[in-house]
């Protein structure tokens, strides 16, 4: 799995739509947060492990150091 969708693709999406040269986010990458659609897939992923019956879910988990890939845990 990878993170959920993050407050930088939100802003490429609307620089993109706008047709902009620049994405406006004033952060370096590893920095940008999940947006509010991500946090909510990361929780459902995260639910969704949970529900695992005993012995079926991951064995191993590894996590990229971006801030977004540890966000949404409650």
């Amino acid at each position: 799995m990878r993170h959920g969708q993050s407050a930088g693709k939100v802003a490429r999406e609307a620089a993109d739509a706008g047709g902009l040269a620049v994405i406006d986010i004033a952060m370096r990458d590893i920095d940008v947060p999940l947006s509010e659609l991500g946090r909510q897939q990361s929780l459902a992923l995260g639910d969704g492990f949970a529900q695992m019956p005993i012995g079926q879910g991951p064995e191993v988990v590894l996590c990229s150091p971006c801030v977004r890939a540890r966000q949404g845990n409650r």
